[in-house]
């Protein structure tokens, strides 16, 4: 759950311009993915850059992938690209070499690996807020649950990072934003154990930010931590700074804000 300094003061571009420019240079500015297509650019990039890693973990990758293409095989279009966003999204949970790259990659905006790691980025960029679509959001909300949702993130932030949420706490016109995708969790004891430096307490409008987040409840390799993973490109404010001089780690407070941008299609 941990990074290196993955937060960037924000900019005017609304979520991920690595994603975005993947899109439409695959698809020749047509934004329009098909799997076919996008499978096999997919397969190729993930091998690629596994390349130094032990090849029984690139093999189980590459495996999950294939059979999520047989098994989908005969379903419609949709549903096939459903299918493959879910079996990516999972994999990024898993303890292996892709989560750590791709968000390298995001993190420093590396356009050497726009065209290996652009397509298993974009498969979970849109499985992320994927429920947007599925489930009407004009729906009455469950009157058990609060509008509010809170997640922990433990992380590492350099000083000048710190230094400027503290100055931000209260301004409502200055805002940040995470360049990577962003565990999350729902159990504060867990987040903590990944907090080197910094532990962020989040808070999320359930409703009004469901294109920011997905629960990995069901579909990952740890169902015990718990997790929400947040889209690249999700901004956030500050609203409050302290110091823990218990653990010796600052605790940053902030409020996710609503994107209302629709996923890239």
């Amino acid at each position: 759950m941990t990074s290196q300094c993955s937060t960037s003061v924000d900019t005017n571009y609304h979520g991920s311009q690595f994603v975005r420019d993947w899109l439409l240079k695959f698809t020749n500015g047509k934004l329009d993915v098909k799997f076919d297509a996008i499978f096999p650019a997919l397969i190729n990039g993930l091998k690629y850059e596994g390349r130094k890693e032990p090849e029984n973990i690139v093999k189980d990758i590459i495996s999950a992938l294939t059979s999520t293409k047989d098994e989908s095989c005969k379903m419609k279009e949709e549903t096939r690209m459903k299918k493959l966003q879910d079996c990516c999204i999972k994999l990024y949970t898993k303890q292996c070499y892709l989560f750590r790259i791709v968000n390298t990659a995001l993190r420093d905006d590396d356009r050497t690996k726009l065209d290996t790691l652009g397509p298993y980025c974009y498969l979970v960029y849109n499985c992320i807020g994927r429920h947007t679509n599925d489930h009407h959001l004009l729906e009455i909300p469950h009157r058990n649950k609060s509008h509010l949702m809170t997640v922990y993130r433990g992380d590492y932030a350099p000083r000048k990072i710190i230094e400027e949420y503290r100055e931000a706490v209260g301004r409502k016109e200055k805002y940040f934003k995470w360049l990577p995708f962003v565990s999350t969790s729902a159990d504060r004891l867990i987040a903590e154990e990944f907090a080197l430096n910094v532990l962020y307490i989040i808070e999320v409008e359930r409703y009004l930010s469901m294109d920011q987040y997905t629960d990995l409840e069901n579909n990952t390799y740890f169902e015990s931590e718990q997790e929400i993973l947040l889209k690249p490109g999700t901004r956030f404010r500050v609203t409050k700074a302290e110091f823990d001089n218990i653990f010796g780690r600052q605790i940053i407070y902030i409020k996710i804000i609503p994107s209302y941008v629709s996923n890239l299609r």
